[in-house]
């Protein structure tokens, strides 16, 4: 008698703008050896594979009964994803609590570690770093908490609308 929710993915980039601050750049931190620069173009086809997923995820998760449920919480990111207008000045926005994702000069936090700001100025983030390198992309803490409201939110709103607090 539960409830499955399958949640699909945010787009990584806001909507691009032909010659934006990310058109010329690269998400690779050594300039030698950058291969894809993000043009408005290389960000409209990953945000295109995005919704292809995201529609082949709903598909089939519509076949699979009333107790699992869809969650497409894109529209969440709005204004937090890489490539953002207002960051201009930093579009990747590595270190930037309001961008949602990780990159590979993001420096993560750990437990009983200082704070980024409060560590040694000048850090240098060592991109040979296994952790680093899976942390490409996914989301940041931030992106965790905002997702895990909406979906209390939804386990809440569905167990009044169906009077059972056990959900």
């Amino acid at each position: 008698g539960g409830r499955i929710f399958v949640t699909g993915y945010a787009k990584f980039f806001a909507t691009p703008i032909d010659g934006d601050a990310c058109d010329s750049i690269s998400f690779f931190p050594i300039p030698q050896l950058a291969a894809l620069n993000m043009t408005a173009a290389n960000r409209r086809r990953a945000n295109a594979i995005i919704d292809a997923v995201n529609h082949g995820i709903q598909k089939s998760v519509s076949k699979a009964g009333s107790n699992v449920q869809f969650i497409d919480f894109d529209n969440l990111y709005e204004g937090r994803r890489f490539c953002e207008a207002k960051n201009a000045d930093d579009p990747i926005g590595a270190n930037n609590p309001n961008v949602f994702f990780n990159d590979l000069k993001t420096v993560l936090p750990f437990p009983c570690v200082a704070e980024a700001a409060k560590q040694t100025p000048g850090l240098e983030v060592d991109i040979t770093d296994v952790l680093q390198q899976n942390s490409v992309f996914h989301p940041k803490i931030g992106a965790h908490r905002i997702l895990a409201a909406e979906l209390n939110f939804r386990i809440l709103r569905d167990s009044i609308i169906s009077g059972n607090s056990g959900t």
